[in-house]
């Protein structure tokens, strides 16, 4: 396109995109911002000043075949302007940032629009800047929008570790520079943060939550295991083994009662999920290795017992079927009640019926004797 006066020396070559009187009307309204300071000055401005503006044209030079979509296309139209501001007598002597311009460009183009943008915005009020930047944003989401729509899938996943990635660095930067009051503060609101996600959480997000933090946990104490030495794996267990008998040693009644509690709850629960899932093979092998276990616990040699001691282990062991023969008949239900107490009758009938029958043969050898 040009622009130009009635005296055909005055012209100013450029290119668009659009239409010729969209082009027009937005050298008018940039015009307009340049004459209230509100826009830098181009080269045909002081002529639009001297001439006034209603004496100018734009006519077309010549079409080519672009498209606003090519980022290639947009340097092809760049470089047919610059051949030509060469060919004609322009007032714009140059295409700014064109690598056929015949000038030399000292400066780079983000110094330029970063001083164009910061003379715009020092002038604008309040409201023009609040504006400004809900457009910004707005635009910024559509073009987002737009490019995300198009990806492919291998491209969405590629964004966003590029995302996760200049995200985690950039809060570690942040981490690393803050001062120790910034440091209290970030470390409240993340406080404040997750307990309000924990009461806001159904019982399925807590579940999945909880079973994310083993796996992590589980994950991190593996890669730590993997890389310790032998040395070090026996000083941690010793500095355990420390912990955990100065806690046994400081636990009171109530703590105690809660900690076997607990452990009582754990291996039930591990029991029942281990035979819950096991053979009839696998569950012997079990039984037999946990009565193997259970010898072992034992007194190696019961002969070797005290009388007080064999007494005192007598008495625990009473104590200890009374209390499971109690739990056990307080959780039946009325048909293992009814069972338990038939197979109670039977068990006392077949002992009478041996008893009696017993008393019947003594009877029967005495009176042989006598004979």
């Amino acid at each position: 396109m040009i622009i130009y006066c009635l005296d055909p020396s005055i012209i100013y070559v450029g290119s668009t995109f659009d239409k010729l009187k969209y082009r027009w009307q937005n050298h008018k309204t940039a015009y307009n911002l340049y004459l209230k300071k509100k826009n830098s000055e181009f080269a045909i401005y002081p002529y639009f000043k001297q001439y006034g503006i209603e004496n100018f044209k734009m006519i077309k030079i010549k079409d080519y075949i672009v498209y606003a979509e090519n980022k290639k296309d947009h340097k092809h139209l760049s470089a047919y302007e610059q051949l030509w501001i060469n060919k004609l007598k322009c007032v714009n002597k140059n295409q700014a940032f064109n690598p056929l311009s015949k000038f030399e460009n000292k400066l780079k183009q983000k110094e330029v629009m970063a001083r164009y943008r910061d003379k715009i915005r020092s002038n604008e009020t309040e409201e023009e800047k609040k504006t400004r930047k809900e457009a910004d944003k707005e635009r910024a989401a559509n073009h987002r929008d737009k490019i995300r729509s198009n990806e492919t899938e291998e491209e969405q996943i590629e964004r966003l570790e590029k995302e996760r990635e200049s995200n985690r660095k950039s809060y570690a930067k942040k981490k690393a520079n803050e001062i120790p009051e910034e440091k209290n503060d970030r470390l409240e609101k993340e406080r404040q943060y997750r307990a309000k996600k924990k009461a806001e959480e159904t019982e399925d997000e807590k579940k999945e939550r909880l079973e994310k933090e083993r796996d992590y946990k589980n994950k991190k104490y593996a890669e730590i295991k993997a890389n310790q030495t032998e040395e070090e794996k026996a000083e941690i267990k010793r500095l355990r083994k420390e912990e955990y008998d100065e806690k046994l040693a400081n636990e009171t009644e109530e703590q105690k009662k809660e900690r076997l509690r607990k452990r009582r709850e754990y291996k039930a629960k591990k029991k029942s999920d281990i035979s819950a899932n096991e053979t009839e093979e696998e569950e012997k092998e079990r039984k037999r290795k946990q009565n193997e276990a259970n010898a072992k616990s034992r007194p190696k040699n019961r002969a070797e017992e005290t009388d007080d001691e064999k007494k005192e282990r007598l008495e625990k062991e009473r104590e200890s079927n009374r209390k499971s023969y109690a739990k056990k008949k307080a959780n039946e239900t009325p048909e293992e009640k009814a069972e338990r107490k038939r197979i109670r009758n039977a068990k006392n009938r077949a002992k009478k019926k041996a008893e009696k029958e017993s008393q019947t043969n003594l009877m029967a050898n005495a009176e042989l004797k006598t004979i």
